[in-house]
């Protein structure tokens, strides 16, 4: 199977372009979109190894990047819209090339937000949410897969009680906050290797 690499710019209201990097085969037919956090890009172990499953179950796979990424420059969750728009642009500009039977969203954080405000405006997207943030809380539906953190100071013990009245596929990882790494290395490979054996049933 050929994998092609393609380099998706879009202009951004961070006064720069966005670098957006898809990984496609001829005979694909399913999109994984995989939405970075705030500082956690998609080079960072969880996307990166989400991106890798994605090839593997025959995905076609969109790694995204922020404007604000691209400047160097900071965030606030006030500017959102910026992003859910730039980003839309881009995803739409993938599915014009392809009809896709299935498309798929990993959101990390902030990317969360992101991915539920457009997985709204879109039909039958399935969605995998890394540590959600607050204010992603209402695009969360009871069939949407999500993990979180027990003791991740974004989202307290209050959000995770709140969020399983909604969703009953709710993974709390003991004892890891926002980055889902526990102290010792070990650990730390066996929560990310449960976590890809997750995104392996979730693309299948």
């Amino acid at each position: 199977m050929k994998i092609t690499k393609t380099i998706i710019t879009n202009p951004s209201e961070w006064g720069t372009s966005t670098s957006n990097v898809l990984l496609e085969s001829k005979n694909n037919r399913s999109l994984l979109v995989l939405f970075p956090g705030k500082g956690y890009h998609c080079d960072k172990p969880l996307l990166y190894f989400a991106q890798r499953v994605g090839v593997e179950q025959n995905c076609d796979v969109l790694s995204l990047e922020y404007g604000f990424q691209a400047a160097r420059t900071d965030f606030n969750i006030e500017e959102r819209e910026f992003l859910i728009r730039e980003t839309s642009s881009v995803i739409e500009q993938t599915i014009a090339k392809k009809q896709y039977e299935r498309v798929y969203f990993i959101s990390k954080s902030i990317g969360t937000v992101i991915a539920g405000a457009i997985g709204k405006q879109m039909k039958d997207v399935s969605q995998f949410y890394l540590t959600p943030s607050i204010h992603s809380m209402t695009f969360i539906k009871d069939k949407d897969i999500v993990v979180v953190g027990s003791i991740d100071p974004m989202f307290t013990q209050k959000e995770i009680d709140e969020l399983q009245k909604v969703n009953s596929n709710t993974r709390i990882i003991n004892q890891v906050a926002n980055n889902l790494e526990a102290k010792d290395i070990k650990t730390s490979l066996d929560i990310l290797f449960n976590i890809t054996e997750m995104y392996r049933e979730f693309l299948h």
